[in-house]
């Protein structure tokens, strides 16, 4: 990238050149902007002396305002899927967020900030907003936190709203935390009836927003959330509509017509080119029809888009709200884990009992994933870096660095793991961990490489479409739970159920969200408490005492 003429005494260069290292043109086009902008906001900072952005009063307001919608809609989502509620549930709950409310007033009046200093620096909210230098005895922090507690009340105040049915009380609130966007607003200016903003831009929007400035989506999301967005266009008949136009009744027909869709229908030569509606009136039995976890996805894709326009103040009401399409094997297939049997299968395949696998992820990946119940893409990004000894206990930090590639599902993803004495006392991991440093590498699997699917995507392809198969563990049919890489995640929660393990520690060490608003923002385990009550709990009826003999065990 060119160095503009007037900033070259300054940085030395006449040009920046960076290795995408990407094996498709895709990715190195997205890399290739990310870097970009990257390098532009540099150029920026440069001329204007450097300085990076201050905790001014509107940056602060933009902080929490950032936080408090980010909240609300992870509720929202949550809300939308969860089972019916029994009345002593809700009052449960109910109870609880005043016990809250009542905390934080307290606490707000005592000046005592340390429940929103927890939470700023557990999320690295300075880091993700720019902002550099500040002290946690400034005034500015200090005004910071205050306001994030003042957040917390809005939200108590919605979600108390929400817990008792009172859609009118939580839009006022919502209103008036988010007022409309006069940009926005008279972007089109409306002669007759107001039918608000074109769809098109308000999905334009909402992309720019989760792509460039909250960096939420990567590069197959987005792709795969215009894919949802463009089908909802064309059943809209290919029309601009205003967003103020579409009505729920439009929503639920969309909902109806997507499980009577087929697969793939702009790939597959028997589908392509032909209309929404003509697919509709041949009334395809459902096994020619997309799965219904698909049809989930897209339709979970509209309801963000209307979710995030009501909070954004483009619409009143949230037109999808409440809209679901059942799955009738969700809950089979979110509790597949593997039988003790498959498990022995697994570690008594030849790459394990004869030692023969090629790569070192091949022997570490699975048996990490057992003791850890990480996921995949979690797992295969670590770096050395990420393993860290706190208070006698090795863990590994898992958290998101876009730089790096490395990304969590949620933000409860972020977390330290504490590591099980199998993997660092029996298969000596750390000192595998040191080999490695020695060697100069900087990250555990240096011979996995970033692909479509993070850097799991060429292990995925291994672990399905060979590994598994060896080890007699075949694909599911449609409609039959899942055996995947995943599956030791689900193994890994369930043993730790079984072991009686409190659900609190067992979130926090799986990286799950927890939605009791006290426990989830207030309650705090250290990695020791989490070893003690959590990890060293979980053991398996396994001999796994052949693996410690490996080509791949840090104590040969």
């Amino acid at each position: 990238m060119r160095v503009p003429d007037d900033l070259r005494p300054l940085v030395g260069k006449t040009e920046f050149r960076y290795s995408l290292q990407a094996r498709t043109r895709t990715t190195a086009k997205h890399r290739a902007a990310a870097i970009a902008a990257k390098v532009r906001v540099v150029f920026h900072n440069i001329r204007a002396g450097g300085k990076m952005a201050e905790l001014t009063k509107e940056k602060i307001q933009e902080i929490v305002r950032s936080y408090v919608r980010e909240v609300l809609e992870e509720d929202a989502e949550y809300r939308a899927v969860s089972k019916p509620r029994t009345r002593d549930k809700i009052e449960a709950q109910e109870e609880g967020l005043w016990s809250v409310q009542g905390d934080t007033r307290e606490a707000l009046a005592l000046n005592d900030y340390s429940m929103a200093d927890s939470l700023i620096t557990r999320w690295e909210l300075l880091r993700k907003h720019g902002i550099d230098g500040v002290g946690k005895s400034d005034a500015s922090y200090r005004m910071l936190c205050r306001a994030m507690m003042e957040g917390f009340l809005d939200i108590g105040e919605v979600l108390l709203a929400r817990e008792v049915g009172d859609h009118n009380k939580e839009r006022e609130i919502v209103a008036q935390l988010f007022p409309p966007m006069p940009a926005l607003q008279q972007a089109k200016p409306v002669e007759a009836e107001d039918f608000g903003i074109p769809l098109s831009e308000v999905i334009a929007s909402l992309i720019r927003r989760k792509v460039e400035a909250d960096k939420e989506w990567k590069p197959k999301t987005e792709d795969k959330r215009r894919k949802h967005f463009a089908l909802f266009q064309e059943f809209l008949g290919g029309e601009d509509m205003g967003i103020k136009s579409i009505d729920r009744a439009t929503i639920s027909a969309f909902k109806n017509a997507l499980v009577k869709l087929p697969p793939n229908r702009n790939k597959s030569p028997k589908w392509k080119g032909k209309s929404i509606k003509h697919l509709l009136a041949l009334d395809l039995p459902e096994d020619s029809c997309m799965s219904r976890r698909t049809a989930i996805d897209i339709l979970s894709s509209i309801k963000l888009l209307f979710s995030d326009a009501r909070m954004e103040g483009l619409i009143s009401t949230d037109p999808s709200e409440g809209l679901k399409i059942k799955d009738p094997n969700a809950d089979e297939e979110k509790r597949t884990v593997f039988t003790t049997a498959e498990l022995r299968a697994i570690f008594n395949h030849p790459g394990y009992t004869a030692d023969t696998f090629d790569l070192p992820y091949q022997f570490w990946c699975p048996i990490i994933a057992l003791y850890t119940g990480g996921r995949a893409n979690e797992i295969a990004s670590l770096h050395l870096r990420d393993f860290t000894q706190v208070d006698g206990v090795w863990c590994i930090d898992i958290y998101e660095n876009k730089a790096e590639d490395k990304s969590v599902k949620t933000k409860a993803g972020r977390r330290r793991v504490p590591l099980h004495p199998f993997l660092v006392d029996d298969l000596g991991l750390m000192h595998y961990v040191e080999k490695l440093r020695k060697r100069g590498c900087k990250r555990l699997f240096p011979e996995l490489s970033y692909g479509a699917d993070g850097y799991w995507t060429s292990g995925g392809k291994w672990f399905n479409d060979r590994f598994r198969p060896q080890c007699g563990i075949k694909k599911p049919k449609r409609g039959e739970p899942k055996k995947d890489f995943h599956s030791f995640r689900h193994t890994c929660i369930t043993q730790m159920e079984l072991a009686g393990v409190n659900d609190y520690v067992k979130k926090r060490i799986v990286g799950h969200s927890i939605k009791d608003i006290t426990a989830g923002t207030y309650t705090h385990y250290t990695p020791k408490h989490l070893y003690e009550e959590g990890t060293l709990k979980l053991s398996y009826d396994l001999d796994l005492s052949h693996l410690k003999a490996s080509k791949y065990s840090g104590n040969r």
